[in-house]
């Protein structure tokens, strides 16, 4: 404050404040055996007042921790590498000899300017501190036994793996994954060798391969002021530009297929490291080629979309891709997800989907061959461009199938029919829905308004308020506008009014019995059980045989668990859940078990 303002106040005080630093151990003298750094300012203290006042109770105080840095204080200095490089302490050896080095630069300068510079004594010690200074920048840049930089980023052979998360790019949490820094922490001064010179390039030994903001601070400061005397030319185009590497990917495997469907297990990776970041509104979607389907006279809505296991917001049932007749997709959403390169599960979010087709009178008609998203699928999970990567809807990573648009072609956005479902005199809400494949829904309008009542609310998500007492059909439509601008064709909201029922007086609930389980034995009817466990949940498989001579399709499993569960979907039967018990009856479709079968 005294240098900025040239009141003397501040100098009185900080004179007052001087007199309680520390001294060294054993005398009054102050500190010299240890050196300016992050939680001790003493020794840049010494020098900033002998700036100031040029008093020789701080020249002293200066002088003589310099000296016990360079040629040594009655007897005793600081201890040097073979290399040369003053080595006060095995963490971060560099950055207290940068330290050190910087101040010396600036007392040496000092000292130069004193009028007795050319008179002996002054100019000696300024000569001493500047070489001193020069000796350990000089090792730091390259000038060592080893014949390496111990900055990231310059001259020969310099560190690759320092103790930095950030430039590490680990999505494990893991300092060893991957193996090499995915980013190079230019001009950053690594901790430095041992007390021999010898040095290990190894992220996991914090002492030699650690970086601070302090451990640069001293050492920018002395290459600055070195910069004077040496010069230097700016290097060209610096830094490089940095090229990402596979940030956000899907890997894939088949969890299980038949003949007329197809269960995968898709998991989103987030390995962003350009910069780390969590992303807006990720999703991915697996994409589909229902010609055969198409050619038998059936529908994209006879494929039913069902999930076993699932760690995202929402999976759709199929969209069409825009100005395709037989491509769609499944859109599975993570929205409100958050999946980061913080571990290993933060990094990634599996979800098992199946599509399944059912009004097939038991032909064999799903091909899953032709499917884009298919391709080179296996039952080992592996890395697929195929299942591309969104935010916020627009592609990030992978390859979506080639339609009429992409490849700066905006595609046209597509809004839902909507059918909903209300009472006499009460407001429904609605729901709008609307995609677009290359980017995001930004507006929803209305284009042609109900006939027997009004609409209130914003976006996706109006009030139908129909008139009094109306009761019956009513209808509008509607059309979605992405970020280009571009908008759909109208989708219909179909509204149906129902009279209000008159309510029953509820009947006193009846506690159901539950089922008496079957005892175990040898029967014509077998079941073998299988899990797959994850936390909070699991996959039970149950696998019936029968070993009879005769088909039945009027069956019942009961299942006993050791603690009542939630059935979150199922496959092949009908689930309902009776306090620890399962039961398990047939679905309208493979409800017959086949003998021997």
């Amino acid at each position: 404050m005294y240098r900025a303002t040239n009141e003397v106040d501040y100098l009185a005080a900080a004179k007052k404040a001087y007199k309680n630093l520390a001294t060294q151990s054993g005398s009054d003298q102050r500190s010299y055996k240890w050196t300016h750094a992050w939680d001790d300012k003493s020794y840049g203290s010494y020098v900033l007042m002998s700036q100031l006042t040029n008093e020789d109770e701080y020249k002293k105080d200066a002088e003589r921790w310099l000296d016990y840095w360079t040629t040594g204080i009655n007897g005793e200095k600081v201890t040097y590498t073979p290399g040369g490089l003053a080595y006060l302490d095995q963490w971060g050896a560099n950055r207290y000899a940068a330290n050190t080095s910087f101040i010396a630069l600036i007392y040496s300068d000092f000292l130069k300017k004193q009028a007795d510079f050319n008179k002996g004594e002054n100019g000696d010690k300024a000569k001493r501190y500047y070489d001193f200074a020069v000796s350990q920048i000089e090792y730091m840049l390259g000038k060592n036994p080893i014949n390496r930089s111990f900055v990231v980023g310059f001259g020969e052979n310099p560190p690759i793996a320092p103790h930095h998360r950030t430039s590490h790019g680990s999505w494990a949490n893991s300092i060893n994954t991957p193996e090499k820094s995915r980013l190079i922490l230019y001009g950053a001064l690594v901790g430095g060798p041992d007390q021999s010179d010898q040095f290990k390039d190894d992220r996991s030994d914090y002492r030699l391969n650690e970086v601070a903001t302090d451990y640069n601070a001293g050492f920018t400061g002395a290459v600055a002021r070195l910069y004077q005397d040496f010069g230097g030319t700016a290097l060209k185009d610096f830094p490089p530009k940095v090229e990402p590497d596979n940030e956000f990917f899907i890997t894939a495997k088949i969890n299980a297929k038949g003949n007329n469907f197809i269960e995968i297990s898709a998991v989103l990776h987030n390995q962003s490291a350009f910069p780390a970041r969590m992303g807006k509104a990720l999703s991915f979607r697996y994409f589909v080629d229902l010609s055969e389907i198409l050619a038998v006279g059936l529908s994209a809505n006879d494929v039913k979309v069902t999930t076993a296991y699932n760690q995202s917001s929402g999976v759709s049932e199929l969209q069409p891709v825009q100005g395709s007749k037989n491509l769609f997709y499944v859109d599975v959403d993570f929205k409100g997800v958050d999946i980061y390169p913080g571990g290993q599960s933060e990094h990634r979010k599996e979800v098992q989907f199946r599509l399944s087709l059912n009004n097939t009178n038991n032909k064999t008609i799903w091909n899953s061959d032709n499917d884009p998203s298919f391709k080179g699928l296996s039952g080992e999970r592996k890395i697929t461009p195929w299942i591309p990567v969104y935010d916020e809807a627009k592609v990030i990573s992978g390859k979506p199938p080639i339609s009429d648009c992409g490849d700066g072609k905006n595609c046209v956005p597509q809004a839902e029919n909507v059918a909903v479902k209300g009472n006499k005199n009460k407001a429904l809400a609605i729901h709008l829905k609307g995609y677009d494949q290359d980017g995001k829904i930004t507006a929803y309008k209305v284009a042609e308004q109900p006939k027997h009542g009004s609409l209130s609310g914003d976006a996706d998500k109006l009030t139908y308020q129909p008139k009094k007492d109306f009761t019956g059909q009513d209808e509008f439509t509607y059309t979605v506008v992405d970020d280009r601008g571009a908008i759909s064709k109208p989708a219909k909201v179909a509204i149906t009014i129902n009279a209000a029922d008159k309510p029953n007086p509820p009947k006193p609930p009846v506690p159901p019995k539950p089922p008496v389980p079957p005892k175990p034995g040898d029967g014509d009817l077998t079941c073998q059980l299988q899990t797959n466990t994850w936390p909070g949940g699991y996959v039970l498989q149950a696998e019936i045989k029968n070993k009879s001579a005769k088909s039945s399709d009027q069956w019942q499993a009961v299942i006993t668990l050791n603690q009542p569960a939630e059935i979150v979907n199922s496959w092949n039967a009908e689930l309902k859940v009776n306090g620890n018990h399962v039961i398990a009856t047939p679905k309208q479709y493979g409800s017959i078990w086949i003998p021997r079968g």
